[in-house]
């Protein structure tokens, strides 16, 4: 078929007009999911957003100077909210987190516990002990009674039932006597928390088919935007199969900025680099204290090594006094 010049013309200013909207649609998409870029301080602090802002979520890796590492996170709103995540062992790490609620307004928004094991809970039954009236929410892997009773497989049993995992009755006991002050929320696959700005996603929880405590952590992330911190707490290998066969791959998950190491950082549950492999993230946070780290326990050393031969970078929160701190700005 022969165009006339009419025709011709026609067409030549349908596809100026068509290409004039998909640029102009294009440039708007562009701006939308425009990524702020993530910068990491010479303190070996984080800031993303707009450091101009006079709005701001601060997420803190708190420190642990004691010998043994425990596990203890927190996030303050611009309204100063305070939630937790985890807190350490009873004792001294106890009477250190009630010191750092105290600083922080005294009271505790929302306290996360990824799973019940004395350097996870402990400062956590200490604090509530006296001061429960303080914490208004907490959100727990709803591990069973019947999970640590069971009897069919006494040597997988005997390791459930040690002292670590005992602090689980406990925890049950103190939810019993303060439930009239505090809510207690079971956190399951696919449960969204909000904060503000930021969100929480939970990816794992309790599965009475892994047969592990420290496999049935909670593993959630905290975004804003396209920023994606991965928190593990004792994660497991076996957490990680499950993990991939229930999550699709467009999940926020895969995609993370900056990941805590599992478990310390020790060489136990986790022990290739498949986790590193699969959320592709530039920062990796250490739970462990120097000592620790010096002594090589549990092979930490050979861990970081692991992770670092994969071009992450791994930041030791015993480098700072104050812990590493991750601002998020928000217009």
């Amino acid at each position: 078929m022969k165009l006339t010049k009419k025709k011709t013309n026609l067409i030549i200013c349908s596809l100026s007009i068509l290409l004039t909207v998909c640029v102009f649609v294009g440039c708007g998409t562009w701006e939308r999911n425009k990524k702020a870029e993530l910068i990491k301080t010479e303190d070996n602090n984080f800031i993303y957003g707009d450091s101009e802002s006079e709005k701001y979520y601060e997420i803190t890796q708190l420190p642990f100077p004691t010998f043994w590492g425990g596990e203890a996170y927190s996030i303050i709103t611009p309204e100063g909210d305070l939630y937790l995540i985890d807190g350490g062992f009873q004792g001294e790490d106890g009477q250190r987190i009630t010191q750092y609620i105290q600083e922080h307004g005294g009271k505790v928004k929302g306290w996360i516990l990824t799973h019940p094991h004395v350097d996870h809970i402990g400062a956590f039954l200490d604090y509530m002990t006296v001061n429960s009236e303080n914490v208004e929410t907490v959100y727990y892997s709803p591990f069973t009674r019947e999970f640590f009773e069971e009897e069919e497989d006494p040597a997988v049993y005997e390791v459930l039932n040690n002292p670590n995992a005992i602090l689980f009755y406990q925890f049950l006991d103190m939810m019993e006597m303060t439930k009239d002050n505090t809510e207690y929320v079971p956190m399951l696959v696919g449960d969204k928390l909000s904060i503000g700005d930021l969100e929480l996603e939970c990816f794992a929880s309790f599965d009475p088919n892994r047969h592990d405590v420290n496999a049935n952590s909670l593993v959630f992330t905290i975004s804003y935007e396209e920023f994606v911190l991965l928190l593990t707490g004792d994660m497991t290998e076996l957490t990680l199969e499950d993990i991939k066969e229930e999550i699709p791959e467009e999940e926020v998950l895969w995609d993370a900025d900056i990941i805590q190491i599992p478990h310390h950082g020790y060489m136990a549950g986790i022990g290739t680099d498949a986790l590193y492999q699969a959320t592709k993230p530039e920062y990796a946070l250490l739970d462990c204290t120097v000592e620790e780290y010096n002594n090589n326990s549990v092979n930490i050393q050979n861990h970081v090594q692991m992770i670092e031969n994969l071009e992450i970078e791994v930041l030791k929160r015993f480098d700072d006094e104050d812990g590493t701190k991750i601002t998020i700005c928000v217009p």
